[in-house]
C-alpha cells in the first residue's frame, strides 16, 4: 500500500511540470497514484518503497506500460530500439519502414542508417533510370515516425 495517496504530495503540489508529465506519460486511465505505484512496482513492496522514497525510478518507458501486458495492451518496456538498415533496394527501404511502424506503435523509438542507400541521381534499373537519394527515403522514415502516435511523443 502507496504511503502517499497522490501524485502531488509524492513529488509536491508546486512541481506542476512533474505532475504534468506523471499525468499524461506515465498514469493509466486515470488511475490514482497508489494504483500506479502498484501496477509500476509489480506488486514488489521492496520496489515501491524504493520508487516512493526516490531512490529508484525506472525509465521512462517502463513508468509508462509496465503491467499493462496484463491488461491486454501491446507495449514496449525499452526506449530505443536498433534495427538492421535497408539495403538499397526498394522492398528493403520499405521493410525497413513498416518495422519502424510496428515498433512506434508499441512505443518504443527508432533512428535509421541510409547511409545504405544511393545518393540522389544514381543509375537504378527500372523505369525512373536514376534514383531519388537516401534524402527521399528519410523523408519517407520521418513521415512514417509523424504518422504513428508515441502517446504524446511526437507533436
Amino acid at each position: 500500500m502507496s504511503k502517499f495517496k497522490t501524485v502531488e504530495e509524492w513529488l509536491g503540489k508546486d512541481n506542476t511540470l512533474g505532475i504534468d508529465i506523471w499525468t499524461r506519460k506515465y498514469q493509466y486511465n486515470n488511475e490514482t497514484f497508489p494504483e500506479w505505484i502498484e501496477r509500476v512496482s509489480g506488486g514488489d513492496n521492496e520496489v515501491a518503497n524504493l520508487i516512493e522514497s526516490k531512490k529508484f525510478l525506472f525509465g521512462g518507458r517502463i513508468l509508462s506500460n509496465r503491467g499493462l501486458n496484463n491488461l491486454g495492451e501491446k507495449v514496449t518496456l525499452s526506449n530505443c530500439y536498433v534495427i538492421t538498415p535497408p539495403d538499397d533496394s526498394i522492398e528493403s527501404i520499405f521493410d525497413c519502414a513498416k518495422k519502424l511502424a510496428r515498433t512506434y506503435s508499441y512505443g518504443g523509438g527508432c533512428g535509421v542508417d541510409i547511409s545504405n542507400l544511393s545518393p540522389r541521381n544514381a543509375k537504378v534499373n527500372n523505369t525512373a533510370k536514376k534514383t531519388s537519394g537516401s534524402v527521399s527515403f528519410m523523408d519517407l522514415y520521418s513521415l512514417v515516425t509523424g504518422l504513428i502516435g508515441q502517446n504524446g511523443r511526437r507533436k
